[in-house]
């Protein structure tokens, strides 16, 4: 995905953004770990170009964040901590941005859909799973108007403005086998979004 991102910002002169949690997670800690290490020197490149930007965040929000995320769902009446701090930054982020790009389900779901949060939990745990209505409402307060992205997404946006091109008559199949690609590598799509994304238009806008 590296190649994709400084490709849409050249195409559209988008900023990408990121806080220094993710940028640690991704490059600092990974690069520690011979066989994370060349992964983290890729997107650490993206940093030095300046394809992706460091950019501050208010902690007392993250941490209001955080504490209302991680109250809501609770087991035999403890919380449930599903969302980490990278996450959380990025949230209080998107003040900054238009949209979040984040791959993992967790807080996607937390975001756009609550009651199936409830329900995966309910089915992961075997157990009732409480909700606390008051930290529910802060949470929602706080990522009321976000559209998030995943990296499926942003892979299909390239793919109709011809970051696959050099695969002439194969551009639409690159574009739609790294779709199913970027699924081995963590982006959460189901089996039905892996079909949608097979039956659309790749090279048309």
């Amino acid at each position: 995905m590296a190649s994709c991102l400084k490709f849409l910002k050249e195409k559209n002169s988008i900023e990408f953004l990121a806080p220094q949690r993710v940028y640690d997670e991704c490059v600092t800690r990974p690069l520690g770990i011979k066989q994370y290490g060349f992964s983290a020197l890729r997107i650490k490149r993206l940093f030095l170009e300046g394809i992706v930007k460091i950019t501050e965040v208010d902690g007392k929000e993250v941490e209001l964040f955080l504490n209302a995320a991680n109250n809501i769902y609770r087991v035999d009446g403890k919380p449930l901590e599903l969302i980490q701090r990278g996450e959380a930054e990025c949230v209080v982020l998107m003040k900054k941005a238009d949209c979040l790009v984040i791959d993992e389900k967790t807080l996607r779901l937390l975001v756009e859909s609550p009651k199936k949060m409830e329900e995966l939990l309910k089915s992961e745990y075997g157990k009732i799973v409480g909700v606390d209505g008051n930290y529910l409402v802060k949470m929602q307060q706080m990522t009321r108007g976000i559209k998030i992205l995943r990296s499926a997404e942003i892979l299909t946006i390239a793919t109709k403005q011809k970051y696959f091109a050099s695969y002439m008559q194969d551009e639409t199949e690159a574009g739609r086998f790294g779709i199913f690609a970027l699924r081995g590598f963590g982006c959460s799509l189901t089996k039905e979004e892996l079909i949608e994304f097979e039956n659309l238009n790749m090279v048309g806008r």
